[in-house]
C-alpha cells in the first residue's frame, strides 16, 4: 500500500521515518525517530543538494546535541524501513521556539540512494 492509499482508506498513519547517524571517527551509530520536519533542496545549477532535519531531542536529559551528531558524520534517512538518501552532516545545533520547545537541527549535503 502507498501512503496516499493508506490515507485515503482512513488508516491515517504515516510510514515509519528515522535517521541513522554514523560517526566517521568511531564508526558508532545512533538513531533519531522523533521528527518535526525534514527538507530537501536541489538545483541543476548548483551541483550540491542539501537537507535539513528538525527533530525532538532524545528524552535522556544527560545527552547533548554533541552526543547525537558531529560535523562530517554520515546521515541516512530511512522511510518505510528502506534507505531513502545518504548525506554528510555540515552543521548541527539547537533551536528553541514557543511551539516545539527545544529541538535539534541537522543540515548537510546528500546523494539520493
Amino acid at each position: 500500500m502507498t501512503l496516499m492509499s493508506d490515507l485515503a482508506n482512513g488508516n491515517g498513519s504515516f510510514p515509519p521515518v528515522r535517521i541513522s547517524l554514523t560517526s566517521l571517527g568511531s564508526g558508532e551509530s545512533s538513531t533519531l525517530d522523533r521528527f518535526i520536519s525534514y527538507t530537501f533542496s536541489s538545483s541543476i545549477i548548483v551541483p550540491v543538494s542539501s537537507f535539513q532535519f528538525d527533530f525532538r531531542l532524545p528524552e535522556d536529559e544527560t545527552m547533548t546535541i554533541n552526543d547525537v551528531a558531529q560535523d562530517g558524520d554520515m546521515a541516512t534517512l530511512y522511510a518505510n524501513n528502506g534507505p531513502f538518501c545518504t548525506g554528510i552532516i555540515d552543521n548541527y545545533g539547537i533551536n528553541v521556539d514557543a511551539k516545539n520547545g527545544e529541538t535539534g537541527a541537522i543540515t548537510g549535503r546528500y546523494m539520493l540512494s
